[in-house]
């Protein structure tokens, strides 16, 4: 059965998703560098996103969550190499899917739209290409 979502409910919808997400409406922003190998150009690349992570209930002053890199969002200004890749404009917005797969469930094909809206209000970020880590290689060679 299709459902047809007009502009009001449309509203309904971010908001409804807004409060769900309030949780991660204060991470921590890190820019991070990775240096990696391509083995197609055979050179390294550096890559430089800002990782966004969730420290609450970190004890441990952040060493397992800079260890284990378990970011929540990865935010991407330019892309690897500094090059344009195609079907993927910056900046891109990266998430794990296993970390959002009952809201994915909840809100479908409407899911990227809303996080979409959700992170650029909430961070102030400009969005245009948002994957998750299942898309990832398609953008960034080494994942």
């Amino acid at each position: 059965m299709k459902y047809i979502i007009n502009e009001n409910q449309s509203e309904i919808l971010q908001k409804t998703f807004n409060k769900l997400m309030s949780n991660l409406s204060d991470l921590r922003e890190v820019e991070r560098v990775y240096d990696f190998y391509d083995y197609k150009r055979n050179s390294y690349v550096d890559y430089t996103p800002i990782n966004f992570y969730d420290t609450t209930g970190d004890e441990e002053g952040d060493a397992e969550i800079w260890e284990l890199d378990d970011w929540v969002f990865q935010y991407a200004k330019e892309p690897p190499y500094g090059e344009k890749v195609e079907g993927y404009p910056t900046p891109v917005l990266l998430y794990p899917r296993n970390r959002f797969k009952n809201l994915i469930g909840m809100f479908d094909n409407k899911f990227d739209d809303l996080l979409k809206k959700w992170f650029e209000v909430t961070y102030g970020y400009k969005v245009n290409t948002i994957l998750d880590d299942y898309e990832a290689d398609k953008f960034i060679p080494y994942s």
